[in-house]
C-alpha cells in the first residue's frame, strides 16, 4: 500500500500536469484567434452606400491591407435618412473597425468588401492607404 508521502507526491504531479494542460490550451486559443494584447489599435469608420452593400460583412470580420490581416470589424450600423418625415429610408451603412496602430491611412484611402466564393464571412481590404495629393499636399493621416 502506498505511503501518505507517495500519495501526496502523486497528487502534486497530477495537479502540475493538469495546470500545464490548461495553460497550453489557453495559449493555443490565443495563438489561433490572432489576439495580441501588445499591439495598439486605432478605430476608424467607413460608410458604404446601400447600392454597394455589405453582404457577408459582420462584427468580427477581418480587415486586411494588401491581403494581410491588420484589424477587425467592431460594428455594422445602418444609417437612416433623418430628413424624411415618415418612412425614413436606409441612407447608408457605417462600418466601424480597428486597425493596428502601425498602419497610417488617409481620407483618400480605398477600401473594398470582398466576399469568398464558397461560404465564410466577407472582409474589408485596403488596396490603397491614400496620402497627400497634388490638390492636398499637406494632407494629414486620419
Amino acid at each position: 500500500m502506498a505511503e501518505a508521502s507517495e500519495k501526496s507526491h502523486n497528487n502534486v504531479i497530477a495537479g502540475t500536469f493538469i495546470l500545464g494542460v490548461i495553460a497550453m490550451g489557453i495559449t493555443v486559443l490565443i495563438v489561433l484567434s490572432g489576439w495580441n494584447p501588445f499591439v495598439e489599435k486605432k478605430t476608424y469608420s467607413v460608410r458604404f452606400t446601400v447600392e454597394e452593400g455589405i453582404d457577408g460583412l459582420a462584427e468580427g470580420s477581418k480587415v486586411k491591407i494588401g491581403g494581410l490581416n491588420k484589424g477587425v470589424v467592431q460594428s455594422v450600423t445602418p444609417i437612416f435618412d433623418m430628413t424624411a418625415s415618415v418612412n425614413r429610408p436606409l441612407d447608408s451603412i457605417l462600418v466601424t473597425f480597428e486597425l493596428d496602430d502601425s498602419v497610417t491611412i488617409f481620407s483618400n484611402a480605398e477600401v473594398t468588401r470582398y466576399l469568398p466564393l464558397l461560404g465564410g464571412s466577407a472582409w474589408l481590404n485596403f488596396t490603397n492607404l491614400g496620402g497627400p495629393t497634388p490638390s492636398e499636399p499637406d494632407a494629414k493621416p486620419l
